[in-house]
């Protein structure tokens, strides 16, 4: 899921919502990063939840101007983020970067 909404991620689609991402299709992250250009991208990840934390590090290196990272405290990984007691909860942030992205 987190891998492939970047692959998939071609015309029409506007941005994509990396949740826990680690190179699981195959492709490294970054390298799939590379081909969006200018489409915001969010990349969540939990710091002890490896390999997802290098993998959206790893974001940040391609250059895109949109490319947001949230990290937090913890191992959750995947949709457990969202029951995670962490601040600012995962669902306020995926809110905030729709309106934000949804409304350009």
């Amino acid at each position: 899921g987190a891998d492939s909404v970047v692959s998939a991620c071609g015309e029409g689609c506007v941005g994509a919502v990396s949740i826990s991402p680690g190179g699981f299709t195959g492709t490294p992250y970054d390298q799939a990063l590379g081909a969006l250009g200018d489409k915001p991208v969010l990349c969540v990840a939990a710091e002890n939840d490896a390999p997802s934390p290098a993998a959206c590090e790893s974001g940040r290196g391609v250059g895109l101007s949109n490319y947001v990272y949230q990290e937090y405290e913890g191992g959750a990984h995947g949709t457990a983020l969202f029951e995670a007691d962490v601040e600012p909860s995962l669902l306020t942030v995926l809110i905030e970067w729709l309106d934000a992205h949804l409304t350009q």
